[in-house]
């Protein structure tokens, strides 16, 4: 019996469905040292790496689609929960034609 039970083929037809997103706050003290922005003209793209101390994360890395100094430092501003002249007075430019 447990032979014929077990050889048995079994078409399921259930699916697995994930609903929601799953989100986790995260509140990290640190100190930021430097902001490097790359901006490429190009491709209308910013590559922005930050540099801290005092954390796991020493170094984060975004892309941006501006190219502006002030969209840049406003997308800063806002991923980190920062003021915008905290970001204007650590970022340094260069500019990629």
């Amino acid at each position: 019996m447990s032979q014929q039970v077990l050889s048995q083929t079994h078409a399921t037809t259930t699916q697995l469905q994930a609903e929601g997103q799953h989100q986790v706050n995260l509140s990290l003290s640190l100190t930021i040292v430097s902001i490097d922005a790359e901006i490429n003209r190009s491709t209308q793209v910013s590559e922005v790496s930050i540099r801290a101390i005092g954390s796991p994360l020493e170094e984060m890395e975004f892309k941006f689609p501006v190219i502006e100094f002030d969209a840049i430092e406003q997308a800063i501003a806002q991923e980190l929960s920062l003021a915008v002249t905290d970001i204007h007075n650590l970022i340094r430019y260069r500019i990629n034609e």
